[in-house]
C-alpha cells in the first residue's frame, strides 16, 4: 500500500449569485480543508467569518495564501492575517489593518510576518506577537495611494485593480525573502530589486498577460505556476528555466485546465491546484480563457509525475461548487 499523503488546502467558496457579482464581491466563505489523497476524502474542515470591522459590506471573504511553520498555520483573508494552532486548529491570532487589501500570502520569517499586500502592491513586515506593521516595502512607488489617497480604509475599498505588478507570493531563497510579480512572471529579492529571476514563457504574446503565481523552494528548484496551466521549474542557482510542463497537454484531450495557482511537491510528484475558470472584468487577465474551446476541469488538485510529465491522479473538490483554490501544503504531522 502506498504511503498516505495528506494535504492542507486554503480556498474561497463563491456566492450563489457568483456570476452577477462584481470583482472583489464573488466569495463569501473562507475554508481550509485537510484532504487524504489516497482515500479522496476530506478529513477535516475549518471555516472562518471575518468580523464586520475587518471587512467591508459585501466584499469577498476567502482564505488565500497559507504557510505551515513550527506547529502553526499562517493564512490570509483579503484583509486579515490569521494564525492557527496546527494540532488543535484553535485560532490563536487575527491581525488586521486599514491598509490591508487583497492580501495574497503571509510568510513567517525571523520572528516577523511578511505579508503580501496585493491591493496596495506592498510587502508589509509585522511583529508576530502584536501584529504591528514595523516595515513596508513599497514596490509600485505609491501608485495605489496616488489613485485612492492615504486616508482610505482599504478593507472597505474593494478591488484596486488594475495593478502594475500584482504581487502574489513570498518565499525564501538564499536566506532572504523574495516576492513574485504576477504580471511580470518574475520574482525579486526584497533587499535588492535588481536581484531577480524570470519564469515567463510567452514574451511574444501581446494579446494577454499570463499571470504567474507562487514560488515554492524545494531542493534545487523553485516551482512556479501560471494561471493558464503551466508548471515551471527554475534552477535556484542558475535562475534558468529547467522544465516547463503544460498541464493542458498532458490531461484528457477533451478537457482544459482552468485557473492554476497553488503547488506542493512531495518526492517526484507535484500537487497543483486548479480552479474552474472565471472571467475577470480585467480582460488582460482572462483573454487566454476565451480561446479555450474544450470543457474545463472542475476545481480540484492534479497530481503530476514530474519525471515522466504525466497526470497521476485528480482530486475533485466536490463539497462545494466553484472553489477558488490557493495554497496546497503537505500535512506531514501524521
Amino acid at each position: 500500500m502506498s504511503e498516505s499523503v495528506r494535504l492542507i488546502v486554503s480556498m474561497g467558496i463563491p456566492c450563489k449569485d457568483f456570476e452577477s457579482k462584481q470583482e472583489g464581491h464573488k466569495y463569501d466563505q473562507a475554508i481550509i480543508q485537510v484532504l487524504d489523497w489516497n482515500s479522496k476524502k476530506v478529513e477535516q474542515e475549518v471555516s472562518y467569518i471575518s468580523p464586520d470591522k475587518n471587512l467591508g459590506d459585501g466584499l469577498s471573504l476567502q482564505f488565500k495564501g497559507a504557510t505551515v511553520s513550527q506547529g502553526k498555520l499562517y493564512v490570509v483573508t483579503n484583509t486579515e492575517v490569521l494564525i492557527y494552532d496546527r494540532d488543535t486548529w484553535r485560532l490563536l491570532s487575527v491581525f488586521s489593518d486599514p491598509t490591508f487589501n487583497d492580501l495574497h500570502g503571509v510568510l513567517p520569517w525571523k520572528n516577523n510576518l511578511y505579508v503580501c499586500n496585493t491591493g496596495l502592491e506592498v510587502v508589509q513586515v509585522l511583529d508576530e506577537q502584536t501584529g504591528k506593521i514595523i516595515k513596508t516595502y513599497d514596490l509600485a512607488s505609491g501608485g495605489i495611494y496616488q489613485r485612492f489617497g492615504k486616508s482610505v480604509d482599504f478593507r472597505r475599498q474593494g478591488s484596486t485593480k488594475p495593478h502594475k505588478y500584482h504581487i502574489n507570493h513570498l518565499f525564501v531563497k538564499d536566506n532572504e525573502v523574495w516576492v513574485t510579480y504576477g504580471n511580470k512572471c518574475k520574482s525579486v529579492a526584497l533587499s535588492n530589486s535588481e536581484n531577480e529571476l524570470f519564469f515567463r514563457l510567452n514574451e511574444g504574446d501581446e494579446e494577454s498577460i499570463i499571470l504567474g503565481h507562487d514560488g515554492l523552494m524545494k531542493g534545487a528548484f523553485i516551482y512556479f505556476t501560471t494561471v493558464n496551466g503551466h508548471l515551471v521549474l527554475v534552477d535556484s542557482t542558475t535562475k534558468e528555466i529547467h522544465q516547463d510542463i503544460d498541464l493542458n497537454k498532458i490531461i484528457d484531450g477533451s478537457l482544459s485546465v482552468g485557473w492554476t495557482r497553488g503547488v506542493e511537491v512531495i518526492g517526484d510528484y507535484a500537487y497543483v491546484g486548479i480552479t474552474k475558470p472565471r472571467h475577470s472584468k480585467f480582460k488582460e487577465y482572462s483573454k487566454w480563457l476565451l480561446k479555450k474551446k474544450a470543457k474545463a476541469l472542475p476545481s480540484g488538485i492534479l497530481k503530476i509525475d514530474l519525471k515522466n510529465e504525466k497526470v497521476d491522479g485528480f482530486f475533485e473538490m466536490k463539497n462545494y461548487q466553484g472553489h477558488a483554490i490557493y495554497s496546497i501544503l503537505h500535512d506531514d504531522s501524521i
